[in-house]
């Protein structure tokens, strides 16, 4: 993914490492809740894949318009939240 794609993309995005314990417990949490295949997926340690500065850490997820949301607690609140919302509409 180039990094104009990234920025634009109307798809939310996770920023992840798969050597992190954090990104482990999101993958497999957003994996369960059938919520993984509806994001694209970057791998931080993946040398082709241009990381926008604004992501400092992992895992983080980037929402157009929005700040990012980073830590596995946030993603998750950010998800529940959303849920609700979709619900009650």
């Amino acid at each position: 993914y180039n990094y104009n794609y990234i920025i634009m993309s109307k798809q939310l995005v996770l920023f992840f490492s798969p050597g992190s314990e954090q990104c482990i417990d999101i993958w497999k949490l957003l994996k369960t809740n059938n919520i993984l295949n509806t994001l694209i997926k970057i791998n931080i340690d993946d040398p082709q894949n241009s990381i926008p500065a604004i992501i400092g850490t992992v895992p983080s997820l980037l929402i157009r318009g929005q700040p990012v949301i980073s830590g596995k607690d946030n993603i998750m609140k950010y998800f529940k939240v959303y849920k609700i919302q979709y619900i009650t509409i």
